[in-house]
């Protein structure tokens, strides 16, 4: 079944496999005008999305504290808010990745971790990652070496038991 509305509607709810929306207003956001609006959503899902930008809080997380520019330091990774991280720093110390929120077993979930070292000299510290975390041949990947930044990317389908790692980009400059 099929609804076409031609001119003004109120919808008080409404449940579908597909809307297409080519003008008007949703929430005081104008549709399909010369000039996008921004809007902002509870949840959205959508099988395609093409769009120039897409800013989604729930899809980035950073840290660039200065409290966290210090010898060690421990970067959280929140699952529930994020699924990509960005770490910049310029501690020379340890750092540990912790994972908070992971979904539980039979759920699967990726992050990828931008860490980027800004310091003038090489790190002498090692980053440390959650559980067990298995590596190609077994082998951590080294550190991102001044003014360089790596792409980790990781996931899990065991609720953070076993993290499945692997260096994604390595001195993305």
């Amino acid at each position: 079944r099929n609804l076409y509305i031609t001119g003004t509607a109120n919808i008080d709810s409404l449940v579908a496999d597909t809307a297409d929306v080519n003008g008007g207003t949703v929430d005081g956001v104008t549709i399909g005008g010369v000039t996008p609006g921004d809007a902002t959503f509870n949840t959205m899902t959508a099988t395609t999305v093409n769009a120039t930008t897409i800013n989604a809080s729930n899809f980035y997380e950073s840290s660039n504290s200065p409290t966290f520019n210090i010898g060690a330091s421990t970067f959280t990774c929140d699952a529930n808010t994020a699924s990509l991280f960005y770490c910049s720093h310029n501690a020379t110390g340890n750092i540990e990745f912790i994972f908070t929120n992971v979904p539980a077993s039979g759920s699967v979930y990726s992050a990828t971790i931008i860490h980027n070292y800004y310091g003038a000299s090489p790190r002498t510290g090692t980053s440390t990652y959650p559980g067990t975390t298995l590596w190609p041949n077994g082998t951590q990947p080294a550190e991102p070496g001044p003014g360089e930044s790596d792409l980790i990317t990781l996931f899990t389908y065991d609720g953070g038991t076993t993290w499945y790692a692997g260096l994604s980009g390595i001195n993305m400059s």
